[in-house]
């Protein structure tokens, strides 16, 4: 019997040796080889600090995020964040329910998300987790993680 080939413009869902890979519109998004080791050596490297949100753009199986999230300092937390509607869905059937998760319309809308989950101004630095081929279709990284403002992090939108 033949694998039921993937739904145009759908994830395709690809066995590695621990853990899946993902390819979709043209792009392989995860290692193929050991997604998994790929996760864990990269929450193992990322220095933890405290009142820091860590970003995680795209994070499809979560790899690496549980490990992120034992050794996350005090007040920190960890936002994953998905533009994209199919990855999405996969984030949100994939990833730890202790972890949130958002889905990114817009930099205004994560900005919402972060204040209505933890308030206005808690954290003081912000840090990309991310794995090199993340497949982020969140382009506006960048223009959240340069607005600091009087030690605190400036999210559009989340503080006044």
């Amino acid at each position: 019997m033949c694998a039921e080939a993937p739904v145009r413009g759908s994830p395709e869902i690809i066995p590695a040796r621990r853990g899946f890979s993902v390819s979709y519109e043209g792009k392989t998004l995860l290692s193929r080889i050991d997604p998994v080791a790929q996760g864990e050596r990269l929450a193992a490297e990322l220095p933890m600090e405290e009142r820091t949100l860590y970003l995680c753009p795209s994070p499809l199986y979560g790899y690496g995020l549980s490990e992120l999230l034992k050794r996350l300092k005090p007040h920190s937390a960890i936002l994953c964040i998905e533009a994209d509607e199919k990855l999405y869905e996969l984030s949100l059937k994939e990833i730890d329910s202790k972890l949130a998760l958002t889905k990114a319309t817009s930099v205004e809308g994560v900005c919402t998300f972060v204040r209505e989950s933890w308030g206005p101004g808690p954290f003081a630095g912000l840090k990309r987790f991310a794995l090199p081929e993340d497949g982020s279709f969140f382009r506006n990284f960048t223009k959240i993680s340069k607005l600091h403002y009087g030690g605190k992090l400036r999210l559009i939108g989340a503080m006044p």
